[in-house]
């Protein structure tokens, strides 16, 4: 059989970093997360899955502060972060440490 010349070993090793991204996310590569709450107060850093989502966030700020999660606005840097996203796509990678502003409308 004849050969056409093209060459796939690119397109394998940008499926096979997708793929450790992916991993990592579902694995547990974890960030400290700080909430700066409504009232002007810190939380202290707590780690989270770098896979998990803004809504993950917010249902932690109800459990923890008895925050109405409906009513929640995160922001990072200026930032909205949106409900269904993970936390990895708003930009927060593993091993890093973030202050998060809590909006309460």
């Amino acid at each position: 059989m004849a050969s056409v010349g093209l060459d796939l070993s690119a397109a394998g090793r940008d499926e096979e970093d997708k793929a450790a991204r992916v991993a990592r996310e579902i694995g547990g590569e974890e960030a400290g997360v700080s909430f700066r709450l409504p009232d002007g107060t810190q939380t202290a850093p707590v780690n989270v899955q770098v896979g998990q989502t803004v809504m993950f966030l917010k249902a932690m700020l109800k459990k923890e502060h008895g925050l109405k999660m409906a009513s929640l606005e995160l922001t990072l840097s200026g930032a909205v972060l949106i409900d269904p996203l993970s936390i990895s796509d708003c930009g927060i990678g593993g091993g890093s440490s973030v202050v998060v502003d809590v909006k309460a409308n």
